[in-house]
């Protein structure tokens, strides 16, 4: 039986296969799981990558507006990129431990 560790190694392993493009057959033969449970993963990871991507063009808009505000001071706009870094690094954890 494979450990939490192990078990959540093996999922990371999945979405970066996923994300090269390898299809779901693939992934489930090269890190022998079956394809149910590998499209399962690959669904939640998906959802979850697409709510994170949304929530960070958010910010974007954000810094994009006060680039193009003329009164917009330094300190917004760093404030402003500080927060998407910070909301980064949140979805990555968040993608890490799906």
């Amino acid at each position: 039986m494979a450990t939490l560790q192990e078990s959540k190694q093996t999922r990371q392993y999945a979405y970066t296969l996923h994300e090269r493009g390898a299809n779901n057959k693939e992934i489930a033969r090269t890190i022998e799981k079956s394809e149910q449970t590998v499209c399962r993963w690959v669904k939640a990871y998906k959802k979850a990558k697409s709510e994170c991507l949304a929530r960070e063009n958010k910010y974007f808009e954000k810094i994009d507006n006060l680039l193009n505000t003329p009164t917009a001071t330094v300190a917004e706009i760093r404030r402003a990129v500080d927060s998407l870094y910070k909301l980064q690094d949140m979805h990555k954890a968040r993608l890490l431990n799906l």
